[in-house]
């Protein structure tokens, strides 16, 4: 169906494919095209090719995904140092999201972020699960905090979960490139700026940085 939209508009030489999914996708997509002509890229490096599209300084990657989180340290534009997260949902997008269903209004990641830069200060809500989160967030507001703070909490929660849980002990460098499709909320930027103290990077269009690189 792809390829009988756009067929007319490019010629498509090859078709790439990374991503938790890739190698099913890849598998269907070769039964589809010659399969000389599909590439399957683990996201690590997609992601890191991607990232050096846009920034050829950036030697720190912080990227949350929908349902994992990535670490990825560069030296001169190459992969020396990566971790993944995909035991827990915490400090990803499917978390945020989650949360952020607990306030009426909340739509998108959007809104959380432009809600939570109008705090003059966050609620500190600790480091848990999923499970856990909806009820000390549910706490923080029936205890009276604002709706702002508490999405300000909120966001750096998910950042000092993804520092202890994904980053751990690694170093992060002079430059911190933020991606994935979270990070579309500014706020999470500033969570990352706040507990790094480092110049943070964020690309447009954020959560389609692993496809541009492996394209």
């Amino acid at each position: 169906d792809f390829l009988a939209a756009h067929g007319d508009l490019a010629d498509v030489v090859a078709l790439g494919v990374t991503g938790s999914g890739r190698e099913i996708v890849g598998s269907l997509a070769s039964s589809a095209l010659d399969p000389a002509r599909v590439f399957v890229l683990n996201e690590i490096a997609a992601h890191a090719a991607g990232a050096v599209h846009w920034d050829p300084d950036v030697d720190t990657i912080f990227e949350l995904g929908g349902q994992d989180a990535k670490y990825i340290r560069l030296e001169h534009g190459r992969v020396v140092d990566a971790a993944m997260n995909e035991a827990c949902s915490a400090g990803t997008g499917s978390f945020i999201e989650e949360q952020g269903r607990c306030f009426e209004g909340v739509e998108h990641v959007r809104d959380m972020g432009r809600l939570a830069l109008e705090a003059d200060h966050a609620v500190s809500l600790g480091q848990h699960c999923s499970v856990f989160m909806a009820e000390v967030i549910e706490q923080a507001v029936s205890g009276g905090r604002s709706r702002e703070a508490v999405l300000a909490g909120l966001h750096d929660s998910v950042v000092g979960n993804y520092l202890n849980r994904v980053k751990g002990a690694r170093s992060v460098g002079n430059r911190v490139f933020c991606q994935g499709m979270p990070f579309a909320s500014d706020a999470l930027a500033a969570a990352v700026a706040r507990r790094t103290g480092g110049v943070v990077v964020v690309p447009p269009d954020p959560g389609t940085i692993g496809a541009l690189g492996i394209a």
